[in-house]
């Protein structure tokens, strides 16, 4: 019932990501001002992300799924390859990107894998809020599924959570997502799943 309530909540209109089912060969502003043609395959378009970036964790998602990968960075960092809540996630992982493609595919089977391949379902990622004052939101994996109301997503994360060695799923869903003034050590939960 949790699930299925965060989900229809959270699924509104003015919630909605806007992702690309199609294959899209897009220019993309880089931070330097020029412009570079990149093919990216079913993600978001928009001129706040690093098309770079995007395909370095896209080709990570793609060695991890045809299972070719070695020693795979599973905890590296990409900066601007999603939006998400009409936020670009200024930090996140691979395990953060493969929940936007299972509401893509509408098949959460990538986060089973990328889980399975050893993926850290705490990872954070981050985006940055300006105001008068900077602040840093951290959120984990469960809050981007739940922000995204992909119910599918949110019950592959549980899944891998009851599999666990010590499974709690009521403190997994009761996690909070943190904001802090930038810079500051000390932070306050924001929201919850």
């Amino acid at each position: 019932h949790v699930l299925a309530l965060a989900a229809m909540s959270l699924s509104s209109p003015k919630n909605r990501v806007q992702l690309s089912r199609t294959t899209t060969t897009t220019s993309l502003n880089s931070s330097l001002g020029r412009r570079n043609s990149v093919e990216l395959k079913d993600v978001q378009v928009d001129d706040r992300l690093d098309p770079k970036e995007v395909k370095a964790c896209r080709h990570l998602l793609d060695k991890i799924e045809q299972r070719t990968g070695g020693d795979l960075d599973l905890a590296q960092d990409f900066r601007n390859i999603v939006i998400f809540k009409n936020r670009v996630l200024t930090r996140c992982q691979v395990l953060h990107f493969a929940i936007f493609q299972a509401v893509i595919r509408e098949n959460a089977s990538i986060v089973t894998t990328v889980l399975e391949s050893g993926a850290d379902i705490n990872a954070k990622a981050m985006y940055v809020t300006t105001k008068s004052v900077v602040y840093e939101t951290e959120l984990e994996a469960i809050h981007i599924a739940a922000g995204l109301g992909s119910v599918a997503a949110m019950e592959a994360l549980l899944r891998f959570v009851e599999q666990g060695p010590v499974s709690n799923t009521c403190s997994f869903l009761s996690r909070s997502a943190t904001v802090r003034t930038q810079g500051d050590v000390s932070s306050i939960d924001f929201y919850c799943p």
